[in-house]
């Protein structure tokens, strides 16, 4: 769906202040005018976020990073704190894009079109209190016009940076140590400095705020959230999984079926195989636990190599880290 222009979106915006002022006038004494009260409060709502990214896709930004608190005076900004924050900014984005493309090399680096597709570039300031605007690469930043569900890095460091609350898909991001390190180290440079943070997208418009306090807070939840993994050696047959979103599953003797991602080396043996194949797996299995928030336990699967073989009723066995 094409997105509507800056001047249409404006124009509707207009037309529906007037009516709220008019709603306002009359005020809401009985349920009828609650509801349409707030129906008119959700389309002022909507529209704004729709101007928002009107805006943001016209000037070619990818990312919007509002700061306000102790480092900024009169709309000027600590040059050291803006600096750090970026950094860890494109440092988080660049340890998102590395779990979601399950890139991972056998020293833990991220390959360099990851970077390069992910790589910020500042492309103009403004005032509210200190405000960045962010680009990504040319093409790259036209990718963000559509959509096929899955959530940009960038997006998924927006919820992260939600200082009330991270969703449970969110939080399994935190399961990888390289983005548990990076967001252990954003939450403590704003606690400690006293710095509030707005981050918004394109896809996520209202963007998403965390408070000083709140990085204080989330860096003491962060200190209690375990993570233990192990790589775990299963038998059993591939019934299904994505190559093109790399993804599995395999079906195991109890009947269980393990579903998660995969990393290039299993997604590459995956293409030779056919669903139904017997194989042997190299299965990484992470268990996510929080010593005192009301977290129930995560287990996630990641494939990390896969090999087709005979199939031998007396070696299925699986068994699950202790």
């Amino acid at each position: 769906m094409a997105t509507s222009s800056i001047k249409e979106i404006t124009e509707q915006y207009e037309k529906l202040k007037n009516v709220l002022a008019i709603a306002r006038e009359y005020g809401t004494p009985d349920r009828a005018s609650q509801f349409g009260m707030q129906a008119l409060l959700n389309e002022e709502s909507n529209l704004l976020g729709q101007l928002k990214v009107a805006q943001m896709a016209e000037a070619k930004v990818a990312v919007e990073v509002a700061v306000d608190g102790d480092p900024v005076r009169e709309y000027a900004i600590s040059i050291s704190f803006f600096g750090q924050l970026l950094t860890v900014i494109q440092n988080l984005t660049n340890a998102v894009a590395q779990v979601q493309a399950n890139a991972q090399t056998a020293r833990g680096q991220i390959k360099d079109n990851l970077i390069s597709r992910n790589r910020f570039e500042l492309a103009h300031t403004f005032t509210s209190s200190f405000g960045a605007a962010l680009r990504l690469p040319i093409d790259e930043q036209e990718k963000l016009s559509f959509t096929d569900g899955t959530e940009s890095a960038a997006d998924v460091v927006c919820k992260l940076f939600d200082g009330q609350n991270l969703d449970t898909e969110t939080v399994d991001f935190l399961s990888s140590s390289r983005v548990r390190g990076h967001y252990s180290t954003l939450v403590d440079l704003l606690g400690k400095q006293g710095a509030s943070v707005v981050f918004r997208t394109q896809n996520k418009p209202k963007g998403s705020t965390i408070t000083a306090q709140q990085a204080r807070d989330r860096s003491l939840w962060l200190d209690l959230l375990k993570v233990e993994s192990d790589i775990v050696p299963t038998v059993g047959e591939l019934v299904g999984g994505s190559i093109e979103s790399k993804k599995f599953e395999i079906k195991i003797d109890t009947g269980e079926i393990l579903r998660g991602s995969a990393t290039e080396t299993a997604v590459r043996k995956m293409k030779a195989m056919n669903w139904g194949a017997f194989v042997t797996a190299q299965i990484e299995i992470a268990v996510s636990t929080h010593e005192e928030a009301d977290l129930e336990p995560r287990t996630t699967y990641r494939l990390v190599d896969i090999e087709r073989r005979e199939y031998n009723q007396d070696e299925t066995s699986f068994s699950t880290p202790q």
